[in-house]
């Protein structure tokens, strides 16, 4: 095996370094991780070759690498608060409610996500969280469901028709979660056209 000493897209270690520094910490600490890992695999097989200095060294490295992936998953916990900030308040409700005490952040952190993906791939901004809701209601409280529904909501009229319509597609609208949790079942809502851009009932496909 011929060991690299630079990356195609990055020749400049530093600048490796600098990205991956920059990741959000909740991701900088699955790196570590994984490296730590990587190493760990390394340090086994010098060992089974006879050489246990290198695997000594080599764990020692997996070790220190483990220790940053606990130290940065700190600072995220310190961190990850913040990002509920911009969430209304119905929705931190449910998640409270719904999933585990451990599991509140992770459940943010993946609306958050979802939420600033959207607005990547869309270009622009939701303001009902309409989506988030739906998302939040079809997943139960589970957070692995919570993960493969937004992993399977690439078309967000498919997220929209299985949470607020009662399952075909000539159904009636029986929920809008353009309205916070607990008032869904008022189909009509007080947001502007604005606030509801891209989620109204003329996005699905019947």
């Amino acid at each position: 095996m011929v060991h690299k000493t630079s990356l195609k897209y990055y020749p400049d270690l530093e600048s490796l370094a600098k990205e991956i520094g920059d990741l959000r910490y909740d991701a900088l600490e699955a790196f570590l991780r994984h490296l730590a890992l990587k190493l760990k695999k390394d340090s086994e097989a010098d060992a089974k070759r006879g050489r246990p200095q290198l695997a000594g060294n080599l764990m020692n490295a997996s070790n220190f690498s483990e220790t940053s992936a606990i130290e940065i998953g700190r600072a995220w916990k310190i961190c990850a608060p913040y990002l509920e900030d911009g969430l209304p308040e119905d929705i931190k409700e449910f998640i409270r409610k719904n999933y585990r005490a451990e599991e509140y952040f992770k459940a943010i952190t993946l609306l958050y996500d979802y939420e600033s993906a959207y607005t990547l791939n869309y270009n622009f901004k939701t303001n009902s969280f309409r989506l988030s809701r739906c998302l939040l209601y079809l997943s139960a409280g589970d957070i692995e469901r919570l993960k493969e529904e937004i992993k399977n909501s690439d078309d967000y009229r498919d997220l929209i028709l299985a949470a607020e319509y009662d399952g075909n597609w000539n159904g009636n609208m029986i929920r809008n979660f353009n309205n916070p949790f607990g008032e869904e079942h008022k189909l009509e809502t007080g947001l502007s056209d604005a606030d509801s851009a891209g989620h109204s009932e003329d996005d699905l496909p019947f």
